[in-house]
C-alpha cells in the first residue's frame, strides 16, 4: 500500500595527441566513476539533511512539498504550481487515509509491527519487501490495500516477492478494503497467497 506523491529525477571531455592513445572506453569509465561519486556524495548529503530534521521532511510537510515541486520542475514538468499542488494535496490526503486505515486494522489484530522490511529471493536475486504489518519472528505478514486494486505492475511485483516468502515458510495475507479485480485475485491464488476482502 503505497500512495504516490509527485516524485523526482534529473563532463567535459578533452582530447589531444597525448590522450589519444588511451582507449575511449577508459575515458568513458572515468566519466562514469566521477558521476557515480558525485551522486553518492549528493545522496549522502541529502540523507544527512533528512536525518537532521526528519519531521520537516515527512510527506505532506511544507519542506516535503517544496522538494517534490522542485523535483517535478527539474524533470521538465509542464503543469503550473496550482495544478500540481492540487494533485499533490490529493495524493497526500489519500496516503494519510490509507495509513490510518492500516493503523486501525493493525490495532484489531493484536500482533505484529507496522512497516516491516524483510529480504526475499526472486530469480536468484535478493530483494527487499516492505510489509504493512508483520511479525518477523512468527513469519507472518499482511499487505493492506485500500481503493480499487488491479493486477498492475506494482501489485504483481509485490505478489512475486510474497510468493517467495510463502515458499520459505511465511504466512502472507492480503487484505482488501474494497473488491479487487478478478485477475488480481487469480494472481494471488496462483501464488498461494491468502486474501481477505472487507472486515
Amino acid at each position: 500500500m503505497d500512495a504516490a506523491a509527485v516524485n523526482s529525477q534529473v563532463g567535459s571531455s578533452q582530447s589531444n595527441s597525448s590522450i589519444d592513445s588511451s582507449p575511449i572506453e577508459s575515458q568513458d569509465q572515468v566519466r562514469k566513476n566521477q558521476q557515480k561519486e558525485s551522486k553518492q556524495s549528493s545522496f549522502s548529503s541529502y540523507s544527512m539533511k533528512l536525518s537532521d530534521n526528519e519531521d520537516s521532511m515527512s510527506p505532506g510537510s511544507d519542506n516535503h512539498k517544496a522538494e517534490r515541486w522542485q523535483q517535478y520542475q527539474e524533470r521538465g514538468g509542464e503543469w503550473n504550481y496550482e495544478r500540481w499542488s492540487n494533485v499533490y494535496e490529493s495524493n497526500m490526503s489519500k496516503a494519510r487515509e490509507a495509513h490510518k486505515a492500516v493503523d486501525d486494522y493493525h490495532k484489531t489484530l493484536g500482533w505484529g509491527k507496522r512497516e516491516q522490511t524483510v529480504d526475499t529471493v526472486v530469480d536468484g536475486e535478493v530483494h527487499a519487501r516492505r510489509l504493512d504489518i508483520a511479525d518477523i519472528g512468527d513469519l507472518r505478514g499482511i499487505e493492506f490495500k485500500t481503493g480499487y486494486q488491479t493486477a498492475n505492475q506494482a501489485n504483481l511485483w509485490e505478489i512475486r516477492r510474497d510468493a517467495s516468502l510463502v515458499d520459505s515458510g511465511w504466512d502472507i495475507e492480503w487484505f482488501f478494503a474494497e473488491q479487487p479485480s478478478k485477475p488480481l485475485i487469480e494472481s494471488l491464488e496462483s501464488a498461494g497467497i491468502n486474501y481477505r476482502i472487507g472486515v
